[in-house]
């Protein structure tokens, strides 16, 4: 859920239809579950149980919205989790706060497209899919609900963005007059690993290159 005391709706989750709705931004996720009729269409606090004055999201909407044309691709949620632990543990080695990750065309907070591989597994939405536009989530599909893991939109003060098909940082550089804050409009210098390898520590350069993403 969110922390955003600003839109309280949004830091509860909403029951509708036999299923809970919550998200925190960067996932939108719809999972099964069972409550008592009364709470039918009401926002709970997840920290007190009680409920939230206030009127959520069109969560629904949203998630058809997304998955209308969205087909499903070989990979599944067993995959992305691997993956996602995989650039956690280089965000963590590179002693980094945050870490982007670009996939294709679209760019990823790292933690938080790991901690939605994670909740997909928990509820065994095994399958994903995935549209065209740049714009456009990743979805976790199964039985139980769906959870949608949101692009990033850059801004001043995201600085590294790790290309996984090319295993190289990419360092924003916004010291023109000009600040872009989506990847097309983004002066971006592409700088191969091997060229910062000073700065980093040589364990988690092994690291890297055991996972196909440093290439010397």
């Amino acid at each position: 859920v969110s922390t955003d005391k600003l839109r309280p709706a949004m830091t509860g989750v909403y029951r509708e239809g036999g299923y809970e709705f919550a998200s925190d931004g960067n996932i939108l996720a719809k999972i099964k579950t069972s409550y008592p009729v009364e709470q039918e269409g009401k926002i709970f606090s997840t920290k007190t149980g009680q409920e939230i004055e206030g009127r959520y999201p069109k969560a629904n909407e949203v998630i058809d919205s997304h998955r209308k044309n969205a087909i499903k691709v070989e990979v599944n949620v067993d995959d992305i989790l691997a993956y996602s632990q995989t650039i956690e543990e280089i965000r963590k080695g590179l002693n980094r706060d945050k870490l982007y990750v670009k996939v294709g065309d679209r760019i990823f907070n790292a933690q938080a497209l790991l901690k939605a591989a994670k909740m997909a597994k928990l509820h065994g939405l095994s399958e994903i899919y995935m549209r065209g536009d740049s714009r456009a989530p990743i979805i976790f599909v199964g039985e139980n609900g769906v959870i949608l893991a949101m692009p990033y939109q850059l801004g001043v003060n995201d600085k590294d963005i790790l290309d996984v098909s090319t295993g190289k940082i990419i360092f924003n550089d916004f010291s023109g007059p000009k600040v872009p804050t989506t990847l097309k409009g983004i002066e971006a210098t592409r700088v191969a690993l091997e060229a910062v390898i000073p700065n980093y520590d040589n364990e988690w350069i092994d690291v890297m290159k055991s996972n196909g993403l440093l290439r010397l």
